[in-house]
């Protein structure tokens, strides 16, 4: 069953029996990095690609091979193996190189952004710092004891940098770094990611998790393949993905347990990124694959009857659901992580305010005495 969703003024399909990987383009292409600024973005070694239709059709917007992507808004800056920074301030339309101050002899394998600060991560240069949107580079490397630079995270006031030799950690925005290693059993970071209070590193023998701002690392490999190597990691409300050499791992308890989600996907993993419908994975040589994200995480579609509908659907500040029944039902809207965010009884037509639910797909569940029907919306 497919169903027609308008997004950002663009209509797409979304076809809710797609419960594996699909494949959805560039073909025999290494994707190094997936960021989303209104449309995905794709960085590749050979070009950086675009897409409006959820990787249904892709079009090059950069060319060159490309090493790293990140996007904050309408922002977006790539770096490249010409050790080159490209910064595009509408989504990838245009771009104009930024490269002062930077030695133009490393390449630049990791970006990260917190407002007008853009940290550049290289791999024998250490990191480079902008205040100024990338017009100007300026190294930040005190106390750095190595330069080679894997990925970098932003938490707060805290910036993480993943290297060859493990975690630095700098709480004063890039000025001095200190090596936070204690609990790492392996020293080579391939990416992190941040959650509500943990922070998340994936390095080539599993995953580590921090709790107290990178002071200490716990090992968090259950259900993951033994010293498998991490090399994405994205994060949407408690779904933690991990991108490995072994395909995808999904885990939505902090990281204290994995389950594969591999169905369908034939590659390695390098990048991840997720919008409000789809799981995005950059593999080692088969070009981007997507996965419905609500098929991963547990709650299904289940119409029963045409007896229910819901509108405006996507919806924004109230979402209107009309029923044929005569007796009272019970309501629940829940999150993708199958909490219960609503309760509710209704009769005939009830509205419910949704203006304070953050974006994203939920899904609304009809109880009645002898069957439960499930729906599923979008607020925008």
């Amino acid at each position: 069953m497919k169903k027609s969703y308008i997004l950002l003024g663009l209509i797409f399909s979304l076809n809710v029996a797609e419960a594996q990987w699909v494949q959805t383009g560039l073909d025999s292409t290494l994707v190094v990095g997936l960021a989303i600024s209104n449309n995905i973005l794709a960085a590749t070694n050979k070009a950086v690609y675009s897409s409006n239709s959820n990787g249904s059709n892709w079009s090059i917007v950069l060319d060159g091979a490309e090493y790293s992507i990140a996007s904050s808004g309408s922002n977006v800056y790539v770096g490249t193996y010409a050790n080159d920074i490209y910064m595009s301030s509408n989504s990838g339309n245009n771009w104009v190189e930024e490269n002062s101050g930077l030695p133009g002899t490393d390449y630049v394998i990791a970006l990260a952004i917190c407002g007008n600060n853009i940290f550049a991560g290289t791999n024998g240069g250490g990191v480079y710092l902008s205040t100024n949107n990338g017009s100007n580079w300026t190294a930040v490397n005190v106390g750095l004891t190595n330069l080679n630079i894997r990925s970098l995270a932003i938490s707060g006031n805290n910036i993480f940098a993943g290297t060859n030799g493990g975690v630095f950690l700098s709480t004063n925005n890039g000025t001095s770094w200190n090596l936070v290693n204690t609990g790492l059993n392996n020293y080579v970071i391939n990416a992190f990611v941040v959650g509500t209070s943990s922070v998340f590193a994936g390095s080539e023998g599993g995953m580590f998790l921090s709790t107290n701002n990178g002071n200490s690392w716990a090992a968090i490999n259950t259900g993951l393949p033994i010293n498998t190597s991490v090399n994405a990691l994205a994060i949407t409300d408690n779904n933690l993905f991990a991108g490995t050499n072994n395909g995808v791992y999904l885990s939505t308890n902090n990281g204290s347990s994995w389950s594969a989600v591999n169905t369908g996907l034939t590659d390695s993993v390098v990048s991840l990124t997720i919008n409000t419908y789809f799981v995005f994975a950059g593999t080692n040589g088969k070009g981007v694959w997507r996965r419905q994200l609500s098929e991963m995480t547990g709650i299904k579609e289940n119409t029963i009857t045409n007896e229910l509908s819901l509108y405006p659907n996507p919806t924004k500040d109230y979402l209107t659901i009309e029923t044929s029944s005569n007796k009272e039902l019970s309501l629940e809207i829940l999150n993708l992580i199958e909490q219960t965010i609503y309760s509710s009884v209704i009769t005939k037509k009830t509205v419910v305010k949704t203006s304070a639910f953050p974006r994203g797909v939920y899904f609304l569940k009809i109880n009645s005495d002898k069957e439960t029907e499930v729906r599923k919306f979008v607020k925008e």
